[in-house]
């Protein structure tokens, strides 16, 4: 008799594996409920940029590149979340900011492909080194596009979200008064 079935079986393992290896080795260094560890970089302008400067205000940190097809698919919601909820009073916070992180090699290339997707933000920089930049690597980013939702105190409220995640979440938080 024949053991038709181990060859599915293998192929089954193999494919479970796989997905298990993906995920462990695609999990940021950060979970949710972490506080949102800290840096400094030189924004778009030449200023230097820290996070912790955003304290009281929601952030959605954005892992992006401008030769990554998905991501550029994705700008005009990041754009749209910005716009419909910038200024917005929350109940436990005084707005939304958007920063974007470039995993790109070419800061120019990263900046032309960033104005012209629309980001209007003041906090965005590059990455140059890639997957090798000290703040994709401190925060374990190795695949793009990438975004958390950190609350006004930088506590981690959403792990690989999307503006759409971002938005229902933070529309429950309106101050309706």
């Amino acid at each position: 008799m024949k053991k038709w079935w181990i060859f599915p079986l293998i192929i089954i393992i193999a494919y479970m594996g796989y997905r298990v290896g993906r995920s462990i080795y695609f999990k940021p260094n950060v979970n949710e409920t972490d506080i949102a560890p800290d840096f400094r970089m030189q924004d778009r302008t030449g200023a230097m940029f820290q996070l912790s400067d955003l304290k009281g205000k929601y952030v959605y940190l954005h892992f992006w590149g401008s030769w990554c097809g998905p991501c550029r698919k994705t700008s005009k919601d990041v754009v749209n979340l910005y716009q419909s909820l910038q200024s917005t009073q929350f109940t436990d916070a005084n707005g939304l900011e958007i920063v974007t992180v470039g995993v790109d090699s070419e800061t120019e290339s990263f900046m032309n492909a960033a104005i012209k997707d629309g980001f209007n933000w003041p906090h965005f920089m590059t990455e140059s080194q890639m997957f090798e930049g000290p703040v994709v690597k401190l925060y374990g980013i190795r695949s793009i596009p990438y975004a958390m939702l950190l609350g006004p105190d930088r506590k981690i409220i959403l792990l690989d979200c999307n503006a759409a995640e971002a938005s229902a979440y933070l529309s429950q938080k309106i101050n309706k008064n």
